[in-house]
Order: structure tokens, then C-alpha cells, then sequence
């Protein structure tokens, strides 16, 4: 008799589970169809708004990360020849399109970057050679240290 209880009891908590489980699964599924439903409206205004010239600066943005996050995704495929080579063919002209575009952003960065080669790092500017950060000798012979404390003795 206890047993048929412990029985009924489990199998009654597998399917409050069960239930559970379904019940979650199809809150999730709700959830991405709305997420994707208003992703593709926003999508819709976007181009209109490209269309008509009337992007604001949080839109444009919005559309360099879509692109950007398009284009990594584009790049994790593997490539036939004829299609690596229709690939090339939409890259250049998509670079073409967004590339006058955001032109001043990329010569701003390229004359910073230049700056920044040109410039010593600070790191470099205080390093000693032969000697560790305390400043202890190193990669000098027992020789070459006494020979220049006798020559420091004799001045």
C-alpha cells in the first residue's frame, strides 16, 4: 500500500513538472516571436527612414551594429569558390554603399592611430638595460661588474 502512494506521489510530481516544463518552453517561444516580430517592424521603419534620408545618429548606429553582427556571422561560414566569389562581389559593393558614409570616423581614427605610432611608449622610455624593475644586474659577468668597480675606486 505505501508503495502504490509513493508510486502515485512521483508520478504525479513528474507530471506537475512535465507540465511545468511545457508551460515554460511555450512562454519562451512566445517570447522570441514577439522579440522577432518587433525586431522586424524596427527593421521596416529603418529602411523607410534610410529611404527618406531621415536617419537620427541612435539609428544609424543601430544599423553599423546589425551590419557588423551580419557580417561576422557571414564570415563563420564555410565558402564554395562561386560562392566565396559572390561573397567578395556583395562585400565590395556593401562597403561601397556604407563607405562614404562613416568616412570622417575613419580618417579621425586612422590620424590618431598614426599619432599613436609615432609617439614612444612610456613604458619604454624608462627602461634601463641590464637591469630588472629592482634594478638588479642582469645578463653581466662577475668580470665586467668588479672591472668597473675598481675603475669607479681608482677616480
Amino acid at each position: 500500500m505505501k508503495q502504490r502512494v509513493a508510486v502515485r506521489e512521483r508520478d504525479r510530481l513528474q507530471e506537475k513538472e512535465r507540465l511545468r516544463r511545457q508551460r515554460q518552453r511555450a512562454e519562451r517561444e512566445a517570447r522570441q516571436q514577439a522579440s522577432q516580430a518587433e525586431q522586424e517592424a524596427k527593421l521596416a521603419a529603418l529602411e523607410r527612414h534610410q529611404e527618406t534620408g531621415r536617419l537620427t545618429k541612435e539609428e544609424k548606429r543601430y544599423l553599423n551594429k546589425r551590419t557588423r553582427q551580419g557580417a561576422a556571422r557571414a564570415r563563420t561560414w564555410d565558402l564554395d569558390e562561386d560562392e566565396a566569389d559572390e561573397a567578395a562581389a556583395l562585400q565590395s559593393q556593401i562597403l561601397d554603399r556604407i563607405g562614404s558614409a562613416s568616412g570622417a570616423g575613419r580618417v579621425r581614427k586612422q590620424r590618431r592611430a598614426r599619432i599613436r605610432e609615432a609617439l614612444p611608449k612610456a613604458s619604454e622610455d624608462r627602461r634601463y638595460a641590464g637591469l630588472t624593475p629592482g634594478l638588479a644586474p642582469v645578463g653581466m659577468s662577475d668580470e665586467e661588474s668588479s672591472d668597473e668597480e675598481l675603475s669607479d675606486e681608482e677616480d
